[in-house]
């Protein structure tokens, strides 16, 4: 029988990490529950599941699991719920009472009794990929903030919901694209250790709300069969500095979306600009915010005019409410003018999510109403951003 007892601080850090995955169990399939089961080695299994995503880790127990025994399911949101009403510091004894629940602490003479769920849960589902590829958390975690900037979700056309993360020996390319607003991302780093040549894809909105889960981890093990995509956490941290602690055996998996996704990203960048205007951040980003407080909204472009002459940079935009023409010195000049003008919201969205404090513009040569976005001195990180009204870049008289 199910008799567990757990420091409250590591039971809600593990349901912390579960709840990005919890369903509304809308067709009745259990999906609003919490699954735990202990093990023969002092710990306890906990997943969830919305019926598209799976979450499951191990957390280790104070007293009990010795056995292998399996709790009643209980709704996510009433457990965690009374969990989090418990101070931080008290030991919870969790028993389970034929279906139901019953949660003590501190001796208390009366146990809470949480009623088990009465439908089913979905189990986990296997991936079946021999293949693996292992890449560094940190340069995914970066690289997943970059992608997501511009990926505006889609139920028409959800594969470009989607990052593609493509490995060969050492080399690892992330690339993402909003197929509404034509920008792309491309993010290039080193694993490190060999991959097999073999690409994944996932929905980069819904990764991007459960790799908090792995803030444990040094490295990613992906994998990738015709349904399902797995991501698991590999080579902890060291004690010292973990965040979770107690919690271990980290996976999360989802479906994998049907589709074609382009493999040619990358070759889009390439030639690169032969040029960059070098602009500080957040001047930038001072400009679009003025230019959206005098815009009309009630049926502007949601724009902004983008001129650079040299050393000058211009921002301008002109509504019934009024003008604005913001002047802003570069750092350096260039020989060829830009003259575009963008989405203010396309370009700040890419500006935010860039780390330094200088970005570099520049304009595609092969593809003149297009527009490379990226860190100041950056050869493995950008953007492009296309100009609802551009001009190819011309030589200064």
């Amino acid at each position: 029988m199910f008799d567990v007892t757990i420091q409250q601080k590591d039971l809600m850090k593990a349901l912390s990490y579960l709840e990005p995955t919890v369903g509304k169990n809308s067709q009745n399939l259990g999906d609003n529950c919490l699954s735990m089961e202990t093990t023969n080695r002092g710990s306890m299994k906990m997943t969830t599941n919305n019926t598209v995503e799976f979450t499951t880790l191990e957390v280790i127990v104070s007293g009990g699991a010795a056995t292998v025994d399996k709790a009643p399911y209980v709704d996510f949101k009433r457990f965690k719920a009374i969990i989090a009403s418990i101070p931080e510091g008290e030991f919870i004894s969790i028993k389970q009472n034929v279906n139901n629940l019953l949660i003590n602490f501190s001796l208390k003479p009366k146990p809470i009794e949480l009623v088990g769920c009465g439908n089913g849960f979905l189990p986990i589902p296997a991936v079946n990929q021999t293949d693996t590829l292992t890449i560094p958390k940190k340069d995914m975690e970066e690289a997943l903030n970059g992608a997501c900037s511009i990926i505006e979700e889609s139920q028409a056309t959800p594969i470009y919901n989607c990052i593609r993360i493509a490995t060969n020996a050492q080399d690892v390319e992330l690339t993402g694209l909003d197929y509404g607003t034509k920008r792309m991302f491309m993010k290039t780093f080193r694993a490190t250790q060999n991959n097999p040549q073999m690409d994944v894809l996932i929905e980069a909105g819904k990764l991007k709300k459960s790799i908090k889960i792995f803030e444990d981890f040094n490295e990613l093990q992906m994998e990738m069969d015709s349904s399902m995509v797995s991501v698991t956490g590999v080579d902890q941290v060291q004690k010292y500095q973990q965040k979770a602690g107690n919690i271990s055996d980290i996976q999360y998996v989802c479906r994998r979306i049907s589709g074609v996704y382009p493999a040619n990203i990358a070759q889009s960048f390439v030639p690169g600009p032969s040029e960059f205007s070098e602009i500080n951040k957040e001047e930038i980003l001072n400009a679009i915010a003025r230019a959206k407080a005098v815009e009309d909204t009630s049926g502007g472009q949601h724009a902004v005019s983008f001129k650079v002459d040299g050393s000058n940079v211009t921002m301008s935009l002109s509504s019934s409410y009024g003008n604005i023409e913001d002047s802003i010195k570069a750092e350096n000049s260039v020989t060829k003018q830009i003259n575009a003008v963008f989405k203010y919201d396309h370009l700040s969205d890419v500006i935010k999510t860039i780390d330094e404090q200088t970005v570099e513009i520049g304009c595609l040569p092969n593809h003149p109403a297009y527009y490379v976005v990226r860190p100041k001195g950056s050869t493995s990180e950008a953007f492009t951003i296309a100009g609802m009204v551009s001009q190819a870049a011309t030589s200064k008289p």
